[in-house]
């Protein structure tokens, strides 16, 4: 389904991200230099403090003017200055489509409120929508329009496939900071495994569970045709109150166990009913996952 990069994120809400922070506590090293000065010591631009020269040392660190007054080698150390890294992972698998692609629509707004908010503050952001895209990686804000346009022109199909989607996701080495995960978690069970996954690869893992209030609503004596969009299968069955009672009770365990899998895992758990208003649930997500101040 066409969208256009305003539906995702407007101007005036875009502004209203920029007065947020990223929280560089939970964001570990990049490949270059941002604006974020984090506590490794190294060849950086901000001066930390001095030490004793040993053999080895980069001579261009030296204190010349020390060695001149007091005869003694003095090293100068300088905070290194890192790009934190933002991992956003989209479900655009077919559940997500249902309802003229309510859930994906909703994934995709909130993935491009806090992408934007990383690339204003000079994050890496990798963007992997899946099943079926390794994702590319966006830096600074000037990278805005294109990591939008990146969004907007993606569509709900095939099966979530989140182990294998993660693997490719993600870069070698571990440390890489935030990964967020926007998903309704209607899969064969394999996001445990692919949670685990990245909560071992090192990232401070957030999941956001996209629940749609009408997927648990069923009425007694309903003629219904249940159609699993991701495998195809199919189950014809009139409604009665018991069988209601079991659907429901079926959509709560489902919730239940992903929130449960996720704590076990030390995973941030948060469920977005897709009816808010997306602006109060990002700033309300970001605030309380401790991804910004």
């Amino acid at each position: 389904m066409a969208r256009r990069r305003s539906e995702l994120l407007d101007v005036e809400f875009l502004s209203r991200l920029e007065r947020l922070e990223l929280n560089v506590r939970k964001l570990s090293a990049g490949e270059r230099r941002g604006d974020v000065a984090t506590r490794r010591r190294g060849a950086g631009t901000v001066f930390r403090d001095y030490r004793a020269y040993v053999i080895g040392d980069d001579p261009r660190f030296i204190d010349w003017n020390a060695y001149l007054r007091l005869d003694d080698l003095q090293v100068k150390e300088f905070e290194v200055e890192e790009t934190p890294r933002l991992l956003l992972l989209v479900d655009r698998s077919a559940s997500m489509g249902l309802r003229e692609e309510a859930k994906l629509d909703q994934a995709l707004k909130l993935a491009a409120a806090i992408g934007a908010v990383g690339l204003i503050r000079n994050a890496a952001v990798t963007c992997t929508l899946f099943p079926g895209d390794e994702g590319p990686t966006f830096r600074s804000r000037g990278s805005i329009l294109r990591f939008l346009e990146h969004l907007a022109t993606t569509e709900a199909r095939g099966a979530a496939r989140f182990l294998p989607s993660f693997q490719a996701a993600t870069p070698p080495g571990r440390g890489l900071g935030i990964a967020v995960v926007l998903s309704d978690f209607f899969d064969t069970g394999q996001h445990a495994a692919a949670l685990r996954f990245l909560r071992h690869k090192g990232y401070v893992t957030h999941a956001l569970h996209l629940v749609d209030p009408r997927d648990a609503r069923v009425r007694p004596g309903e003629l219904l045709e249940l159609v699993d969009v991701e495998t195809g299968r199919t189950l014809r069955q009139r409604v009665d109150r018991g069988l209601a009672a079991a659907y429901r009770e079926a959509v709560a365990e489902h919730f239940r166990t992903v929130e449960s899998t996720c704590r076990s895992l030390q995973v941030f758990y948060a469920r977005v009913d897709i009816e808010d208003p997306v602006e109060r649930a990002v700033v309300d997500l970001l605030r309380r996952g401790a991804m910004v101040g």
